[in-house]
């Protein structure tokens, strides 16, 4: 009996864990900055955002990194306190003709993680606008990490 119920066990599919969640203060630095090597040595590389996670109430969960790579998929990073993941993640923005501030869309796939994350799969999206203020930057979207390990 105790073998079939870890056979069983076995078989069922891994937990998935669901983060919801915002980006906060961003500030932007040089793309040798990015934590992909590969991507600082890119020439395609544009710029690095440095931002904190919050929760969609405005609580600190941790940090992230994101590289901007014209016209292609770029690495993100999301640093938890139980670990990090990793997403390949392509960006999308709209804005009107008039206004500085813009939607923006992102999707993506997670590439790796660490600690709580460590060999996690799944998806990533967000999406929201962002206004453009004379403090700087003012996100706004809601992201979704869906993960399985």
């Amino acid at each position: 009996m105790k073998t079939m119920l870890a056979v069983l066990l076995a078989s069922l599919p891994a937990a998935a864990t669901t983060l919801e969640f915002r980006i906060a203060n961003p500030t932007f630095t040089d793309p040798s900055t990015c934590f992909d090597a590969s991507f600082a040595s890119n020439p395609a590389a544009e710029f690095v955002i440095n931002f904190d996670v919050v929760s969609m109430d405005g609580e600190l969960l941790g940090t992230g990194q994101g590289c901007a790579l014209a016209g292609t998929p770029a690495p993100e990073l999301y640093v938890f306190a139980d670990g990090s993941v990793t997403v390949l993640a392509t960006v999308e923005q709209f804005g009107g003709p008039r206004s500085p501030n813009f939607i923006e869309f992102q999707s993506g796939v997670v590439t790796g993680g660490t600690g709580a994350y460590a060999g996690a799969q799944g998806t990533f999206s967000g999406h929201g606008p962002v206004f453009i203020t004379s403090a700087g930057f003012d996100p706004q979207q809601a992201f979704v990490l869906q993960l399985s390990n």
